[in-house]
Order: structure tokens, then C-alpha cells, then sequence
């Protein structure tokens, strides 16, 4: 390795000749170079050497000139040798921070090197820092496009070539050491709730999907796929003239050109932990019972839901066929009933034409020993459900003039309020 150029010997004879285009006479058995009559020697810079040494009394003057092309044109090629390395490994480099600072937007953290007013706020991640990153990262593009403009895409030796390689490879290493320890010194860990978590199950959790599961089930990241056409028509009573069409039509391209430039509400790790939980089979995330808590339980324990359905005293297992039959009875008779009163008659929409069979969950009771289950019937899209929501409020209103405690179930409601039902005749 020369201590001038910082470049192999070997390398520095092959820029030589390929700059001069005379043939290489270094070490290949040939005595006396044919032009100036020198000794053969072992490396180039030697050569470089012995022409400045008989400079003056063996070179014709003649020659003087053909050796001063050939020295200049080698100096020059391993000039350029220096150059093309220096431009690639700054390139690489500028490569490497662009994507350390796209990471850091990712992970929601700020480098050492940002403004210290950027670390204040009561969010983990504030927009002012999002920007300030967006900026550093189009200078640094500007940077590395001038760098590319200055390349001769030169063909390197393969020692330069190694050596620009693992140069490259240890700082995307130093760059993925820093990137963790921001992450493990983040604001984000000053929001977490780990004494919300009850992990119930055999399963073990890393610190990512702690953090994550601590935010809690309702907490928004960001990253909802859900067609907003979708959210449209649960939400948004149809027509069919032109006005209407057109006012929907424009909601839902500002929808969608805002949306695209949403970025995630939570760090891209928490992301990625709640879609490792959610191909995880054979555990089960739920909310506690009491104090809006989350359980993890394995998928073997809801047999405990299924075993409250073994009391016939409470539940009479019935078929599909029979679940429709009630729903259509129901549909009836209460159809009979709102067409009493003209307020009745307002609700009739309410009624489902075509209703789904209810379904039952369990939620934990991790506040009782043995952690039973609390069933939970889903009512969403079954026969009584639109008029249920409507019946809530005045409900709700009079709970405690009519009883003490809450309700049990439909029968205590009904033998509760006798008394206060008017008759129709």
C-alpha cells in the first residue's frame, strides 16, 4: 500500500501504463525499458523514483519529454483512482443518513444533532420535528445528486472496491446501533401503561408489543385501511339526484388526497408488534371486564364461555331455522304495535327486513378469583337492534325511579315497568 496515494502499489503500475499507454516492463523479466534504458524495478513508485534520479545525465533530450508525458499521465490516473473513491464513499455515506433519518421518521425519534426545542412538547412526536427531518433529508438529496454529477464511474481496483464495501457495511451498523438506542431512550416509553396489561396466557411478550398493547385496543395508529366509501354508507343516508351524488363524490376525493399524505400516529415498531399479535392463533386479546384493562388469554380458554351455555336454566339452544322464525315473529308484532301511534309510525324504519342472529362473547373478569367469564351478547344487525338504540336514551333517563340496581334482563324490565305500561285497547 503506497503512503502517498493510499492505494495498492499494483494498482498504481496499472493506472500508469493504462494513463500512458505504454507496456508494463515492472517486474516481468525485462532487463532495460526500450525508450530510456532503465533498469526493470520492482514497483512503480521506484520506477518514479530512479527517473527523477538520472534525470539529468542518462536521458536524452529527446526522451526528456516522452518520460515527463508518461510520469504526468501516471500521476494523473492514480489522481483519478483518489477522486472516484473519495466522491463514492461520500455518496455512500450520504445514502446511509438519508435512510437513518427516514427511520427516525418511521420510529417517531429525533438524532442527537436536532434543535433541543424540537424535544418539548406533551406528544412523543411533534410535527415541527417531523418537518425538520423532511428538510434535513431534501439537503442531504440535494447533496448526493451534486456528488453524482461529479462521478466518472471509473472502474476501481478490487481491494478499493472491498474496501468502500465494508466501509459502507460498518456504518449502516453504527447508523442501526444509534437508531436503538433512540428508540430504547423515546418519549414513547414515558406513555405507556404496563399495569394495564393482564397476560393470562403462555405466551411471552417483547418490549415493542408491551409498549404497544399499553396504549390500549382503542387508541388510533394511523394506519386504518378501511375504504372511506365504507364509513360512507354506514354513516350516510343515500339519495339518488345529481346534488347529492356530486357533494359525495367531492367528500371523497379531499378524503382521499389528505389521506394519502397521513403519516402513522404510532412508531413503526408498535406497528409492526400488532401485526405480529394479530397472525399469533393461538392467543386472544380482549378488554377486561372492569377498569378498561387488556387480557391475553389463550384460545383454549374459551371453552369457559362455552360452558355458560351448558345452564339451560338461561339459555335453550336453537337452530338457525328458529333463530329466523323469532326474528320475523318479533318483526311482526312489533310492527303491530308502532302502527298504534303516529309517533310508532315514525320508527317503522327501524325494523330490519333482513336480520342476523345474534352472537355471544366472554369478556374477563380478572377483578374474581379463577378469572370467570362475563357473557356479552352482540346484538349489531339483529331484529331488535336499531329500535334498542332508540329506546336506550329515555331508558337510561329513568334508571333509578323504577329500580334500585340495573336491569337483569328483558323479563325484569318487562315485570318492573308493568305497573307504568299504558294499555291499548
Amino acid at each position: 500500500m503506497s503512503r502517498r496515494t493510499g492505494v495498492p502499489v499494483s494498482h498504481q503500475a496499472r493506472a500508469l501504463q493504462a494513463a500512458a499507454d505504454v507496456p508494463i516492463f515492472i517486474s516481468s523479466g525485462i532487463n532495460h525499458h526500450p525508450t530510456t534504458n532503465l533498469p526493470a524495478c520492482t514497483d512503480a513508485q521506484s520506477w518514479l523514483a530512479l527517473l527523477d534520479e538520472r534525470w539529468s545525465s542518462e536521458i536524452p533530450e529527446a526522451d526528456k519529454i516522452a518520460v515527463t508525458q508518461q510520469k504526468t499521465a501516471g500521476e494523473n490516473g492514480l489522481h483519478g483512482i483518489r477522486t472516484e473513491t473519495s466522491y463514492r464513499m461520500k455518496l455512500n455515506s450520504l445514502q446511509n443518513l438519508i435512510t437513518f433519518l427516514q427511520n427516525c421518521i418511521a420510529e417517531q425519534v429525533l438524532p442527537r444533532s436536532a434543535p433541543q426545542h424540537l424535544r418539548f412538547g406533551i406528544k412523543p412526536f411533534i410535527k415541527a420535528a417531523h418537518q425538520h427531518l423532511l428538510d434535513s433529508i431534501e439537503t442531504l438529496k440535494l447533496q448526493s445528486l451534486e456528488t453524482q454529477e461529479n462521478l466518472q464511474y471509473t472502474t476501481l481496483p478490487t481491494e478499493t472496491n472491498d474496501e468502500l464495501r465494508n466501509e459502507d457495511q460498518q456504518q449502516k451498523a453504527n447508523l442501526a446501533t444509534k437508531l436503538c438506542e433512540l428508540c430504547s431512550k423515546s418519549k414513547w416509553n414515558d406513555v405507556r401503561r404496563p399495569d394495564l396489561i393482564h397476560n393470562i396466557s403462555s405466551y411471552t411478550f417483547t418490549q415493542p408489543q408491551q409498549q404497544a398493547l399499553s396504549l390500549g385496543l382503542k387508541f388510533d395508529t394511523g394506519t386504518n385501511t378501511k375504504q372511506l366509501s365504507q364509513y360512507l354508507e354506514k354513516n350516510y343516508k343515500w339519495r339518488t339526484n345529481d346534488i347529492d351524488i356530486g357533494f359525495i363524490q367531492g367528500i371523497l376525493l379531499c378524503c382521499t388526497i389528505a389521506a394519502k399524505d397521513r403519516h402513522p400516529a404510532i412508531p413503526r415498531r408498535f406497528i409492526m408488534a400488532l401485526n405480529e399479535l394479530q397472525r399469533n392463533e393461538n392467543i386472544l386479546i380482549t378488554t377486561a371486564d372492569k377498569g378498561g384493562g387488556i387480557v391475553i388469554m389463550d384460545k383454549a380458554d374459551i371453552k369457559k364461555i362455552e360452558g355458560l351455555l351448558t345452564d339451560t336454566s338461561t339459555y335453550t339452544p336453537q337452530s338457525e331455522q328458529q333463530a329466523k322464525e323469532e326474528s320475523r315473529r318479533f318483526n311482526t308484532d312489533i310492527r303491530k304495535i308502532l302502527k298504534r301511534t303516529n309517533k310508532g309510525k315514525q320508527l317503522l324504519h327501524l325494523l330490519e327486513e333482513d336480520p342476523k342472529t345474534p352472537t355471544i362473547r366472554g369478556i374477563p373478569k380478572t377483578h374474581k378469583a379463577g378469572i370467570p367469564m362475563r357473557p356479552i351478547t352482540n346484538e349489531i344487525g339483529s331484529a331488535p337492534h336499531k329500535l334498542a338504540k332508540i329506546l336506550a336514551k329515555p331508558l337510561t333517563l329513568a334508571l333509578g325511579t323504577i329500580s334500585d340496581t340495573h336491569i337483569r334482563n328483558s323479563t325484569d324490565l318487562i315485570q318492573t315497568s308493568s305497573p307504568y305500561t299504558p294499555t291499548y285497547r
